[in-house]
């Protein structure tokens, strides 16, 4: 029996059905890379109707570093949590009060060199608990938040989500294609934004995770 060829109608409809799968997988995946962030949960929260949330934040991260011979120190990274707040607020919420506890996660120590006793060096991280009450009247309803909920891959707070799920490179690639909207629009604010965002986003990496991130900023297509 003769197979029977595909017309050229059916392979560009085969093309366009493999294209929309696509573009609504990935629109699903964004979709939910976008609740997972602070400004997702606060989303669904206000729509539960929820009149408190609560989320934690890393302000600063503490590493232990013993030099033999030398001494004991510890390096400090540091991360600005004004654009989570900022993005929590943008959902219909006020911040009521915030505070910081220290998390000690180990130590470490070395005999000292050439005395007694021990250098010792802490390792922990500062983490910042904010209380948000519920407040309609800073819920965006302008069309940049509009459009952000309906193609949240568009979206500083998608790039985010992909950020906070380890999506590295997918979240610099992102943040490429939103600084060159930003920049094509010649909004201030928004480019202001953007570079915030990145900024916050490098503090956090370190490595081959920060050379991967910058690699994808520089040459990521879109």
């Amino acid at each position: 029996m003769p197979l029977k060829r595909r017309t050229p109608e059916q392979k560009d409809q085969d093309r366009r059905e493999s294209e929309e799968r696509k573009r609504a997988d990935q629109v699903k995946k964004e979709s939910e890379a976008f609740y997972a962030t602070p400004a997702g949960q606060a989303r669904l929260a206000f729509e539960r109707g929820d009149h408190v949330f609560q989320y934690e934040v890393d302000v600063m991260n503490q590493k232990a570093v013993i030099v033999a011979m030398v001494g004991s120190t510890t390096s400090h990274k540091t991360v600005d949590p004004v654009w989570v707040l900022n993005s929590v607020c943008h959902e219909g919420w006020e911040l009521v009060n915030g505070s910081f506890v220290f998390v000690e996660q180990g130590q470490q120590s070395r005999d000292k060199f050439m005395a007694s006793g021990q250098n010792i060096a802490v390792r922990g991280k500062t983490v910042g608990y904010y209380l948000f009450k519920r407040c309609e009247a800073n819920r965006r309803s302008d069309s940049a938040a509009v459009a952000e909920q309906a193609a949240p891959e568009h979206s500083l707070d998608a790039a985010q989500g992909l950020f906070e799920r380890g999506d590295i490179v997918e979240a610099a690639g992102m943040m490429r294609q939103l600084s060159a909207q930003a920049q094509e629009s010649g909004d201030r604010q928004a480019i202001e934004e953007v570079e915030d965002t990145i900024r916050q986003m490098r503090g956090h990496l370190s490595g081959a995770e920060l050379s991967d991130f910058d690699k994808a900023l520089r040459f990521a297509s879109g």
